[in-house]
């Protein structure tokens, strides 16, 4: 397995805007989930546990388990929303 926390702090160091783009099937989802669990404040009681044998596990960052984490899956489908722009001769168009 290849240890890619130490990444963690270079993405910290590098702005508080990122765009993750790999191909398919490249850890994506893998990572983001570890991030989560690194930052989550309620993943701080587990973090020997998860990250004890790890780069940030020996030397972790001043923002480790300090966030409430909201995660939003996109990969499955379901649920519906619809929304309609008003009509232009309604007396509550703008």
């Amino acid at each position: 397995m290849v240890d890619k926390t130490q990444y963690l702090k270079r993405m910290e160091r590098a702005g508080h805007f990122l765009f993750l783009i790999r191909p398919r099937r490249f850890g994506k989802s893998m990572f983001l989930s570890m991030m989560e669990s690194y930052y989550d404040i309620e993943s701080k009681d587990n973090f020997d546990l998860l990250f004890g044998d790890t780069y940030v596990g020996s030397l972790p960052t001043d923002e480790r388990n300090e966030y409430q984490v909201l995660r939003l899956d996109f990969s499955k489908p379901g649920g519906t929303f619809s929304w309609r722009l008003p009509k232009m001769d309604s007396p509550t168009a703008g």
